[in-house]
């Protein structure tokens, strides 16, 4: 493993343990409160943490309840978030204020970890396409004229050195 994909496991390892952490803050508040006094009032949304080959994707979904054969069953549906790195605030409709803020600030921070793991993966893709083209992930400064080349291609100076 080179240089550049040991850093880039740290980087996507710490915002995996970020999002794990979101996640894990928004249980603990949601799962804190007392149980709901007037119908509307529980929480209707689930934060869930998906680790994959590209990074670490962070999903809201909306909890509901639909009759079954042996009763009401709960189901999960996933809210779709659109080509913006947040979820906007219409998709939450009818979730409680004290629900909505706290959704709010977990968004503050998911929107960042999103931001951040798109950036990895241009980095990891730069990286690949150095090395298709036969980069060996070095560049160095040649002579006193700070002419850039590349190691292992000469001192980088067109004119010969002169």
């Amino acid at each position: 493993m080179g240089l550049l994909e040991a850093w880039l496991a740290e980087q996507q390892a710490a915002l995996t343990e970020a999002a794990f952490g979101i996640r894990d803050a928004y249980f603990e508040v949601r799962n804190a409160r007392p149980s709901p006094e007037a119908v509307g009032e529980g929480g209707k949304y689930q934060i869930k943490v998906v680790e994959g080959r590209a990074g670490v994707a962070i999903h809201w979904m909306r909890l509901h309840f639909t009759q079954g054969k042996t009763g009401w069953l709960p189901r999960l549906d996933y809210i779709k978030r659109g080509r913006s790195m947040r979820y906007p605030r219409t998709a939450f409709r009818g979730a409680p204020k004290w629900e909505m803020d706290l959704i709010d600030a977990m968004e503050d921070r998911a929107e960042v970890i999103r931001r951040k793991t798109a950036l990895l993966a241009q980095i990891a893709r730069c990286g690949s396409i150095w090395r298709k083209l036969g980069g060996d992930g070095v560049a160095t400064v040649s002579g006193g004229d700070s002419a850039i080349g590349l190691a292992g291609e000469g001192d980088g100076n067109k004119d010969g050195g002169a």
